[in-house]
């Protein structure tokens, strides 16, 4: 995926992040400065051009997951560093102070559930309980039975990620030992 390239879902995402009155004719639906929740399940997309352009200081929150996962840059130059802090600092200058957390949702929900795909739904988990997704709790758990894949382990995920944003201190030790059972 391209440098600050958006998949449908994450463009849905934010799209219901986006107050209704505000859209334009973006693609994404998203006007530029108008997102109240980016929710980075990629801390390069969460800090490419477009999601922070969508961004505004003291308007919009990111929750963004720190797992580093290289582009295709980092194939082509083994030198090349993982531009951690610069991505972080562009998203924390975007949303202001206090604005954006930092969760390492990948470890997280891998050692609690096994699995690195139920770090996006851990992820909204947190944004949810952060008070930042629109919808309730149970909307949710049945968009996740809807959907079929995975039901059981996406709805732990998703409790799991409200856990955290509670008490992040829990979770750690939680994933930890579950990650040596294995």
């Amino acid at each position: 995926m391209p440098y600050g390239a958006y998949t449908r879902k994450q463009r849905r995402l934010a799209a219901v992040a986006a107050p209704r009155k505000k859209i334009t004719s973006d693609a994404d639906g998203v006007a530029a400065g108008e997102a109240r929740l980016v929710l980075g399940c990629d801390i390069v997309v969460a800090a490419g051009r477009e999601a922070l352009g969508k961004m505004r200081e003291g308007h919009t929150r990111s929750i963004v997951n720190l797992q580093e996962t290289p582009t295709a840059g980092f194939a082509l130059d083994p030198d090349l560093r993982f531009p951690s802090q610069e991505l972080r600092t562009l998203l924390e200058q975007a949303t202001g102070q206090g604005g954006t957390d930092f969760v390492d949702g990948t470890k997280l929900a891998t050692g609690l559930l096994g699995d690195a795909i139920a770090s996006n739904l851990f992820m909204l988990g947190y944004a949810y309980q952060r008070g930042t997704v629109p919808v309730s709790a149970e909307v949710i758990m049945q968009a996740i039975e809807f959907n079929g894949v995975a039901v059981a382990m996406n709805q732990r995920a998703f409790l799991w990620g409200r856990q955290a944003a509670h008490d992040l201190a829990s979770g750690v030790p939680a994933a930890k030992k579950k990650a040596k059972r294995r």
